[in-house]
């Protein structure tokens, strides 16, 4: 490696480790702020150890972002700084557009249950697990695709010899 990719690789194993920590504080504050809003349906954690894994998860999947951007860099290889930018802002963009389609999928979900029960003339409350929202998956999904589009559309042309 050259003095340029240690340093690189320093810095996002160091930002690896910040967004780790990060994501550990702000999960409750981001799976609130993403989850649809439904009339009839609300909200629970109902275990310590499954909101305990759910945050861990969260925070490792923010976490392994740059090591994920950081490994497409060096496979590509991507060398410009441009291409190292567009290539961060694609994953990006990737990771939102995911978890908007979870909250989607989940919104829709919600209305089509919330339509079933809405014929009761009683009020139903409907209980929902965090836990089974699974965002930290399509977080995941989302990077990787991200990772793989500037793979395949930012490679560098290697140099045969």
């Amino acid at each position: 490696m050259m003095k340029q990719t240690k340093k690189t690789v320093f810095f996002a194993v160091l930002l690896s480790i910040a967004l780790f920590a990060l994501g550990l504080f702000t999960f409750d504050k981001f799976i609130y702020l993403v989850l649809p809003e439904a009339a009839e349906v609300s909200y629970h954690l109902t275990d310590l150890n499954r909101e305990l894994w759910t945050t861990l998860s969260f925070s490792l999947v923010i976490g392994l972002m740059p090591i994920l951007v950081l490994a497409t860099w060096m496979l590509a290889p991507i060398v410009s700084a441009n291409k190292k930018c567009a290539s961060m802002i694609i994953v990006m963009i990737c990771t939102v557009l995911a978890i908007f389609a979870r909250k989607q999928l989940l919104s829709s979900y919600f209305s089509g249950v919330s339509k079933n029960f809405s014929l009761s003339p009683d009020k139903i409350d409907i209980g929902y697990l965090i836990d089974q929202m699974n965002f930290e998956y399509y977080i995941f999904l989302g990077s990787c695709m991200g990772c793989l589009i500037s793979y395949f559309l930012l490679k560098e042309k290697r140099i045969q010899r």
